[in-house]
């Protein structure tokens, strides 16, 4: 069972390919740079995780901080709403 998830634009010769994979039984998310071959085909890179159903919970905690400390990666209308209380105290 391969279930790609999301595919994230890099370049146009590169991205970032989510995706629910199994493996001798065992189910996992691999995350994967992906690049365009000569043959115009995807192709995976050594460059990339695999995550266990176990570890899954500890990566998004971990992406929730780095997503705290990341002004620009908050949710477009929080930054919108941030953005309006500046101007709103200037004036």
């Amino acid at each position: 069972m391969d279930k790609i998830i999301a595919e994230l634009g890099k370049n146009p010769l590169e991205r970032l390919q989510i995706a629910l994979r199994e493996y001798n039984g065992h189910q996992f998310i691999d995350i994967r740079l992906y690049f365009l071959g000569e043959d115009e085909q995807w192709h995976p890179t050594k460059r990339g995780a695999t995550i266990g159903p176990k570890q899954w919970s500890e990566f998004l905690e971990a992406i929730g901080k780095v997503q705290a400390q990341l002004p620009s990666a908050s949710p477009p209308s929080a930054r919108h709403r941030r953005q309006r209380g500046r101007h709103d105290e200037d004036g």
